[in-house]
Order: structure tokens, then sequence, then C-alpha cells
């Protein structure tokens, strides 16, 4: 619900029919919010607070979530970026990913 409703705020409206039209009911059971006791692999989440496109507060969420279920999780914040990191913030992103793919 809430990334359909996303949708439509940095498209203008232009994207999100098919969400808009599905019911709520529909949309919970599809949400991969609803089923996180199910994931088996590590997470690795990386989020900016500047991104205009993904609200800071899901990754937040999403990291809290996982950590109180001792979901091996790690979480990155990041200053000033957009939704697509760029410069040295980018460099230490992937040189993160590849840490966390040689340890999983």
């Amino acid at each position: 619900q809430q990334n359909y409703e996303r949708i439509g705020v940095w498209s203008d409206g232009e994207r999100g029919n098919f969400e808009r039209n599905t019911p709520a009911d529909l949309i919970d059971q599809i949400a991969p919010i609803n089923y996180l006791d199910r994931i088996k692999a590590p997470i690795s989440i990386h989020h900016s607070r500047a991104d205009r496109l993904v609200p800071i507060e899901w990754s937040l969420h999403l990291c809290d979530d996982l950590q109180k279920m001792a979901h091996p999780t790690e979480c990155y914040i990041y200053e000033g970026q957009p939704h697509t990191f760029n410069g040295g913030v980018d460099d230490l992103f992937i040189q993160r990913t590849i840490a966390f793919f040689k340890r999983y």
C-alpha cells in the first residue's frame, strides 16, 4: 500500500495504476513485508537520508524488524545522497557490498 502510494508521488500519477486498482487485501497478501519470517539469506540494506524517492523510514523500520528477529542484517545509512549513490559514497557502498558477499 505504502509503496504504490509513493510510486504515485514520484511519478506524478503516471505509474502505480495496477496497485491503485488492486484490492487492499490482495496487496497485503503479496506484500513482502508480511513474510519476513520466510527470509533465509542475510540482508544488507543501504539507504540515504536524502533519498527523495523512497522514505528513509521504510529502511529504518525494516532494519529494526529484521534485527528484532535476530536475522543476519547489515544496515547502512548515508547522508546527502540521492536514490542512486554517487562519488565516494558509491565507492563505499560497493566496498561494503563486496565485503557482505564475501562474508555470506
